[in-house]
């Protein structure tokens, strides 16, 4: 139960910061309509992307490890490579929808 409360309060927390960036919300009413839609799928599969291998992925191969160091090292040097190419990678990709558009911050 206490997990379902602190994925909602992180969700609207999220939801909030986005609202109040004023610049990049006046960009995004700048793009059209399959733009916005482009990029909310972008953002949903980033996500979702991140969320699974840094999960299944990151414990999966911290669980190779006998020692506790060895397994959070692991763990958040693969939580680090996800992050910087799935950033990347979903970076280009928002690029490419909104023809360089939003904001790079």
């Amino acid at each position: 139960m206490n997990d379902y409360v602190l994925i909602s309060l992180l969700v609207l927390l999220v939801i909030r910061n986005f609202i109040k960036d004023k610049e990049t919300w006046r960009e995004i009413k700048k793009l059209h309509t399959n733009q916005r839609i482009g990029v909310s799928i972008n953002f949903v599969f980033t996500v979702l992307a991140i969320t699974t291998l840094i999960y299944y992925g990151g414990n999966w191969m911290a669980g190779q490890f006998s020692n506790i160091f060895l397994q959070s090292l692991v763990f958040l040097i693969i939580v680090f490579l996800v992050l910087i190419s799935i950033g990347t990678l979903s970076d280009k990709m928002m690029n490419k929808i909104t023809n360089g558009m939003l904001p790079r911050k």
